[in-house]
């Protein structure tokens, strides 16, 4: 069985690191699937993390045009599934939008469940760790969902 999908969002904190690392990969992975990301407490109109798109570019994932956008409820209405980072970040969107609940989950949902450490300002191996538990997560997703034309 799989869960029949047009757009998906990708929210962490700031949406410079682990939010454009996840919606690069999901749109990698599904070209036909609308995608976005955000962030629950944005750096608005910044560029991806410079250590976020060099081990995203390991992985053949391009960072260069993305620019960090505030989470907002209206918009993430938009979209069928939003996949976040931290258990924490789906309830701050559940308390600003209690209907998102049931298409909220953990980008691990199907690989484990576990967060995806924030390497914002840490090692770079702290963003490779970062990038290959976002890939891994995106592809249990991968498994399980069905990209509508």
């Amino acid at each position: 069985m799989s869960l029949k999908i047009a757009s998906a969002m990708t929210v962490c904190i700031g949406n410079i690191c682990r939010s454009p690392v996840a919606e690069a990969a999901l749109a990698r992975s599904f070209p036909r699937l609308h995608t976005g990301s955000s962030g629950l407490g944005a750096l608005v109109d910044h560029p991806a993390d410079a250590d976020a798109a060099k081990a995203a570019a390991a992985h053949g994932l391009d960072l260069s045009a993305h620019r960090a956008r505030q989470f907002d409820p209206v918009r993430a209405r938009r979209y069928d599934l939003i996949l976040v980072m931290e258990a924490e970040q789906r309830e701050d969107i559940l308390r600003r939008a209690p209907d998102l609940g049931g298409r909220t989950f953990l980008v691990t949902h199907w690989t484990g469940g576990h967060a995806v450490s924030d390497p914002y300002r840490r090692s770079f191996d702290r963003h490779e760790r970062a990038v290959t538990d976002i890939l891994e997560g995106v592809a249990g997703w991968a498994a399980r969902l069905d990209v509508a034309a």
